[in-house]
């Protein structure tokens, strides 16, 4: 954990992508990585903070094939109220231990369950016995993310989350609808990707908690003659102060839900950040 951090300050700083690819991978390869795009693409010279990972325990399940993943639970030096979940996963013998995943939460995480031996226990993806299999986490929260309403959606318990994301979804549509001078003549989707790669490790009270990445795309587009007038006060108004007619965002996220043998899903963290735009 200390080597990661140190390594990670490093490669912040001179954002770095070939410093950054030697300990991180995965969903947090991915956001990482576009953090560094767009902070050239905005001019963003915030200088970085280096943190601290204090009383680092480790939830590692025995030896088994790969790819192999361990959990650790942790504090940040950078908000003493946050619980920090990071996961860190090996492809083969051959290679190094890379993190995946790095996210938090306020409120306490799901306790992890440890046998006798000290050890924790890994779950297959497509693992039965549970409310669903944690292969089909992802596609499910990406669902919820548009509509807490759809047959997806109500899968999930009630998450400040998921309103959050389902509310931005709605505005970016009516967004759409008021720039257009005709109704019809404006359109956006939104569409998300859950990468192929989770982990998931079982829980104190019989269940599981999963972690993976989602990619999501969305677009925008007006037509017969309407058009978006960038405004000075928008960030990316330096890169774009053109009238444009479609515009098109992508964002790299990371999350954490919990399954139970019975009933909801429970999203317990979902991270994401602004990874690249185009306009024309």
């Amino acid at each position: 954990m200390k080597n990661y951090d140190s390594i990670s300050y490093k490669a912040n700083v001179k954002s770095d992508s070939k410093l950054t690819a030697t300990i991180a991978d995965g969903g947090l390869l991915a956001q990482t990585l576009g953090s560094y795009h767009m902070a050239r693409l905005l001019g963003d010279k915030l200088p970085y903070k280096r943190y601290r990972s204090p009383k680092p325990i480790a939830y590692i399940p025995p030896a088994g094939a790969y790819p192999r993943a361990f959990f650790v639970y942790t504090k940040t030096s950078g908000n003493a109220k946050a619980k920090r979940l990071d996961v860190f996963r090996r492809s083969d013998a051959a290679a190094p231990w890379k993190k995946v995943i790095l996210t938090s939460s306020e409120k306490p995480l799901p306790p992890i369950a440890v046998g006798p031996s000290g050890l924790a226990t890994a779950v297959a993806p497509d693992a039965s016995g549970y409310a669903v299999k944690p292969i089909d986490v992802a596609p499910l929260l990406a669902k919820a993310l548009l509509s807490a309403k759809s047959p997806e959606g109500a899968k999930f318990a009630t998450s400040p989350m998921i309103r959050k994301s389902n509310k931005a979804y709605l505005d970016e549509q009516k967004y759409v609808d008021q720039q257009a001078e005709v109704k019809g003549q404006g359109t956006r989707s939104r569409s998300s990707f859950p990468t192929k790669d989770i982990s998931a490790i079982k829980t104190k009270d019989g269940g599981v908690l999963v972690t993976g990445g989602m990619s999501t795309r969305g677009v925008s587009r007006l037509t017969g003659g309407s058009h978006w007038t960038p405004e000075k006060s928008w960030e990316f108004y330096r890169v774009h102060p053109a009238p444009y007619t479609s515009e098109r965002h992508e964002f790299e996220a990371m999350w954490v839900v919990q399954i139970s043998v019975k009933g909801l899903l429970k999203l317990v963290s979902y991270e994401e950040s602004w990874t690249s735009f185009t306009m024309s």
